[in-house]
């Protein structure tokens, strides 16, 4: 039996973001950490940034004087392969490459003791597929730890075909025993966080691709609807959006997933050394938005035809004695029908300019609290600031976009529910595995499973059937569990 929870020398191979992060976990966990990476350059950044990072922890109290001092102390930087033989397990985070990680499993096995584990920190390719390059398939498995790695405390553990009972336990244990939430997964692409993060994430860029939204719009609509800490746009400037392209690029080679296609726009990005935060800035460096200041203009609002719902914009009082100069915008109501419907292709037939006013409905008939504002490439801008104003005087967090099926959310969510739907069927984890590894890796408030019923499997069903229709996209099409949810509880 391997007791993981008595290993005291560990082994990090490769010393950037990712690396480094993993290594500053194990060596605050009190674990001997030999960090490796050819260039020692890289290496000394990385114990630059575990200084920093750990003296942080100490000023914030998180962190003792005398546990800072250990963790550097164990935090040990090597340029050989060979002198990681100590190890008990080594985690190799280079980049996600097929190649470059089966050869650097087979050099690991000629080095390393017979009884060590050998762990890959790959987000999406196959772990039995490496493993079997390693000479020890037995003994290897996969720990998917989230960036940044160092304030992330979840960890996927996937066992290859091969991965015996025993390995696979003491991975679990090692996890917990230096502070980690591990969630055991199938080897599957992806496993269960990037499966359903880098279609979002790609998902989002092509709204911006396309011109339906800006980042900030995107991103402020998906934190404000459904509790996420981070929008995706947001989360690419930060990790880098070279590392989306490499995910993107391993998840569809094993998919054939259209969404895990790498979008051309992100290609662009890189290729003019674009890369986020890190690098030539990203998505709100160049793609910035600028809303005009809310003003209290004279508008007239139109709901909806037959609309009997009781949300927020039944507050806004209708101006009915305003002559059509005199209005900033006329408001036209929305549900989930575009602006076009109401209007004749070039105004409103009720005169002046026309914004699309859709306060978003999750389906759990709770008051809305975002609202999608529908405008034009000619939208004046007097008009966008008289519809911002109304949204900021009912307290809804306003979004701006073009007039597209599924506007900004609806586009977004419904293929994400319908994957984390899928996943459970598939038998990819648990749901409540599920729900908790998007909320412990993705800062999300809830999983997308609690997310789902919450907001209604029937809803989801008609949403999706809707945007299915519209868009012809097989990721709308709703998965099993909304449709059964459907046909028991009836067309309601």
């Amino acid at each position: 039996m391997i007791d993981g929870r008595a290993f005291r020398t560990a082994g990090v191979i490769g010393a950037g973001t990712m690396g480094s992060g993993i290594a500053i976990v194990l060596a605050r966990a009190g674990v001997r950490t030999l960090l490796f990476d050819l260039d020692s350059a890289t290496l000394h950044r990385a114990r630059d940034r575990a200084e920093r990072f750990l003296q942080r922890s100490v000023e914030l109290g998180k962190l003792t004087g005398v546990a800072f001092a250990n963790a550097m102390s164990d935090l040990v930087l090597c340029t050989r392969l060979d002198e990681l033989e100590p190890c008990d397990l080594i985690i190799e985070a280079v980049f996600e490459s097929r190649a470059t990680k089966k050869a650097l499993l087979e050099q690991l096995h000629s080095v390393c003791r017979p009884e060590t584990i050998l762990a890959t920190n790959t987000s999406t390719l196959s772990v039995t597929e490496l493993a079997s390059a390693s000479g020890r398939a037995d003994r290897v498995v996969g720990l998917h730890f989230c960036l940044p790695a160092e304030r992330m405390r979840l960890v996927e553990v996937t066992p290859a075909l091969n991965t015996s009972a025993a390995t696979l336990q003491a991975a679990v244990d090692f996890c917990e025993s230096v502070g980690q939430q591990p969630v055991v997964t199938q080897d599957r692409p992806g496993f269960i966080l990037n499966a359903l993060a880098i279609p979002l994430n790609n998902s989002a860029i092509r709204l911006v691709e396309a011109g339906v939204a800006q980042p900030a719009s995107i991103d402020t609509a998906l934190k404000h609807a459904f509790g996420h800490a981070m929008g995706p746009l947001e989360l690419l400037d930060l990790v880098g959006l070279d590392t989306q392209i490499l995910l993107s690029e391993a998840l569809h080679a094993s998919t054939n997933d259209a969404r895990a296609f790498c979008p051309p726009l992100l290609r662009r990005m890189t290729s003019a050394g674009w890369l986020g935060g890190k690098s030539g800035g990203g998505f709100y460096t160049h793609f910035p938005e600028t809303l005009p200041e809310p003003t209290a203009a004279p508008v007239l609002f139109i709901p909806r035809a037959g609309s009997d719902s009781v949300d927020a914009t039944r507050a806004l009082r209708v101006p009915s004695t305003e002559t059509s100069d005199a209005r900033a915008v006329v408001l036209q109501e929305l549900g989930p029908e575009g602006l076009a419907v109401h209007t004749d292709g070039v105004g409103h037939p009720l005169g002046g300019p026309v914004i699309g006013f859709a306060p978003y409905d999750a389906g759990c008939g709770s008051p809305p609290r975002v609202v999608e504002l529908v405008v034009s490439t000619d939208t004046p801008t007097t008009a966008l600031a008289a519809a911002l104003g109304v949204a900021q005087s009912l307290g809804l967090i306003a979004v701006v976009c073009r007039d597209r099926p599924g506007r900004i959310l609806d586009r977004l969510i419904r293929p994400y529910l319908n994957d984390a739907l899928r996943c459970v069927d598939e038998q990819l984890a648990t749901a409540a595995d599920i729900d908790f590894t998007v909320r412990m890796g993705l800062g999300f408030r809830e999983g997308p499973i609690e997310l789902g019923e919450r907001s209604g499997l029937v809803h989801h069903f008609h949403t999706s059937r809707r945007l299915h229709e519209a868009l012809g996209e097989p990721a709308f099409v709703p998965a099993r569990r909304a449709r059964m949810a459907y046909e028991v509880n009836g067309p309601g």
